[in-house]
């Protein structure tokens, strides 16, 4: 299979900058780190691009590349991001409470559709682990809610 060429690269890198924030901030809790961890994850990605073997898959791959260069970032214990309203605002900062291995898997799966298939793939881990955690989260989320 042939390389991603450097034009497709970029119209992909264009297309899901915001999932790849929005998935490095769930990680991190700042959006210095996280558009850090997103520019080196991008970096990375265009070095090692001969690797994606299907371009289709270009998404997931991106976001392995974000979790691994997150387990390089320190985390920083408060949020300090923005969201468009109050109940978002609430939501976001009771997801950013969240253990840091069950947080990203809700951000996964909520705002951006994954699978937890797919999630396990990007993180490395069994699906049944993915739902698993899921499940912990829904049930602190519904406590949240009532």
């Amino acid at each position: 299979m042939s390389e991603i060429t450097k034009d497709e690269f970029g119209k992909s890198v264009k297309r899901y900058q915001l999932e790849l924030y929005r998935f490095a901030f769930s990680i991190l809790k700042t959006e210095e780190e996280a558009q850090k961890v997103v520019q080196r994850a991008i970096v990375t990605a265009y070095k090692s691009r001969s690797r994606l073997r299907k371009p289709e898959e270009f998404k997931s791959w991106m976001m392995k590349i974000v979790v691994d260069e997150s387990r390089h970032i320190f985390k920083v214990p408060k949020w300090s991001g923005r969201v468009t309203s109050e109940v978002d605002c609430d939501l976001w900062d009771f997801i950013m409470q969240l253990e840091d291995n069950v947080r990203p898997i809700l951000v996964l799966f909520y705002y951006d559709n994954y699978s937890t298939k797919e999630i396990g793939k990007m993180i490395r881990r069994p699906k049944c682990i993915v739902e698993s955690r899921l499940s912990r989260a829904r049930v602190k989320l519904e406590t949240f809610i009532s």
